[in-house]
């Protein structure tokens, strides 16, 4: 699919189909532990910008293809487990090589469809942050 975007002057190739696929399959993989990890996180998320984080923090469909890239043994067992070992893998893991969830392009560059790796670890220091904070 492809659209056009009159302020910019540019055309945005999408792949939705593919994108919503290849979530599909993730979440089956995973013992459908996947989409309730992205609700998770997008809550999480959520919570920090209502606590003063800065509103870009991390838009819905960077963090749905950051998690994508995450080994589908990071999910299972518990929310608590799964959420620090995919903050564990993360924080360890070569970003440059994560693909967007529909595959067909990298997640991390220049253009306005990619995220930044200083964003990412941005979030996921904000992450860490309220992790070891929560209920003080």
């Amino acid at each position: 699919m492809t659209f056009y975007v009159s302020s910019e002057d540019r055309w945005v190739v999408n792949f939705p189909k593919l994108h919503y696929q290849n979530g599909v399959e993730k979440n089956q993989r995973t013992n459908e532990w996947d989409k309730p990890t992205i609700r998770t996180f997008k809550n999480a998320r959520t919570y920090l910008i209502d606590q003063g984080a800065p509103q870009d923090l991390a838009p819905s469909y960077f963090l749905e293809c950051l998690l994508y890239n995450v080994p589908d043994n990071k999910f299972g067992n518990t929310f608590q487990d799964t959420f620090l070992k995919v903050i564990d893998w993360l924080l360890k893991a070569n970003l440059n090589g994560f693909h967007c969830q529909n595959e067909q392009g990298k997640l991390f560059g220049n253009s306005p469809e990619q995220w930044s790796e200083e964003k990412a670890k941005r979030f996921l220091l904000y992450m860490v942050e309220l992790w070891n904070n929560w209920g003080r």
